[in-house]
């Protein structure tokens, strides 16, 4: 028989593993440890549990929250935060009755509106809703731009780099639609080095030449090669964004080579307006 109940400090450890199954496996019981406290000593919260016998199995979170909610008349509204049932007890409708006695919780403290949400690929999540009498009250998708910070913009890696193609010479060794010496592959753009540099390999540091006019490195592959067992860097100079595509394809083509890009996203915009503004003032005089 499954029982329930308002969860009590001794359920700290219960509600951070379900929290671990329902929000994010990247975190940790201890780390959960002092949110999970925080929100068990506030009024606008209450945690609720499911059992079979003493087998925890189940877990809701409901809030009261006073800012505003999509869909309702505003002030006070019950809101279900999360709720997760183990695999082999679902369909015994145990996250209905937790559900349930959440908006009973949110009717005892003044509430007239009970709110959740779900994401929007989760339909099995939204059947759910609707089944047990919610209504779709709308739907967004939100949007986050990742800004550098001052420290980033100004700690001068990205002009350390532009310095030193300035002052190298780009060697391209190896053309495009060549064939490796060695191994059984073709280079899809020119590749090859700048020249008096060193890496890590005792090469010159390697680069990808694209198609762009423009001379600009605006990215680099940090690439790790399992069976050489070494990492390198490589430049991309003057690639256009499918041209960038096509290297990530060809640095991430098999099991033992893999490939990530950093790209230079603040500062390369300047420099395009830049040589867009010279272009401009070439064509006007020519």
């Amino acid at each position: 028989m499954i029982t329930y109940r308002k969860t009590s400090a001794n359920d700290l450890n219960t509600i951070a593993e379900f929290s671990l199954m329902l929000y994010s496996s990247d975190n940790t019981i201890e780390s959960l440890h002092s949110e999970i406290e925080k929100n068990m000593q506030s009024c606008k919260w209450v945690t609720f549990l499911a059992f079979d016998e003493n087998k925890p199995v189940g877990m809701c979170e409901i809030s009261l929250r006073n800012d505003y909610v999509e869909g309702t008349n505003g002030g006070a509204v019950g809101y279900v935060e999360g709720f997760f049932v183990l695999f082999e007890y679902r369909g015994q409708h145990i996250a209905k009755t937790l559900v349930s006695l959440g908006e009973g919780w949110a009717r005892e403290q003044g509430c007239s509106e009970f709110a959740s949400d779900c994401e929007l690929e989760n339909i099995d999540s939204l059947r759910f809703h609707l089944n047990i009498g919610f209504e779709e009250a709308g739907r967004n998708i939100h949007f986050v731009k990742h800004i550098a910070r001052n420290n980033q913009q100004s700690n001068g890696f990205w002009q350390a780099v532009d310095t030193l193609i300035a002052q190298s010479e780009i060697v391209i060794d190896r053309p495009k639609e060549t064939k490796h010496p060695r191994f059984d592959f073709i280079y899809p753009l020119d590749y090859g080095y700048l020249k008096g540099t060193t890496s890590p390999d005792g090469g010159g540091i390697d680069l990808w030449r694209g198609s762009l006019s423009n001379a600009v490195c605006d990215a680099l592959i940090c690439t790790v090669d399992l069976l050489k067992k070494d990492s390198e860097i490589k430049m991309l100079i003057g690639c256009s964004e499918e041209e960038k595509d096509t290297i990530m394809r060809f640095h991430n083509d098999s099991e033992y080579m893999k490939g990530t890009i950093i790209r230079r996203e603040s500062e390369i915009k300047k420099i395009m307006d830049t040589l867009r503004r010279m272009e401009t003032k070439i064509d006007a005089l020519g």
